[in-house]
């Protein structure tokens, strides 16, 4: 499931709608949706920088610590130009 799929599925359950999330390219065609979604990609953007800070406080107690953190914030990279699929 990538990014995108996630935050339809979240507010597919989250709000009951008669506006269905219509992609227009690049975003969603209703102001409040787009609006969302742009919220939903700088709260998964921050998690995962979170992820990774926690990660690196881990060097020199577990070798593959380095290699974690570079690995999220991989994740995250799709979310920072501007909500390629992940």
């Amino acid at each position: 499931m990538d990014q995108r799929e996630r935050f339809e599925a979240w507010h597919t359950r989250q709000y009951i709608s008669t506006d269905p999330l219509e992609w227009d390219g690049d975003g969603y065609a209703d102001f409040d949706h787009n609006r969302a979604w742009k919220a939903w990609q700088a709260a998964e953007a921050a998690a995962l920088e979170l992820a990774a800070q926690a990660c690196e406080k881990r060097i020199g107690h577990d070798f593959s610590a380095t290699e974690y953190a570079e690995a999220i914030r991989k994740l995250a990279a799709p979310v920072e130009r501007g909500g390629d699929k992940s």
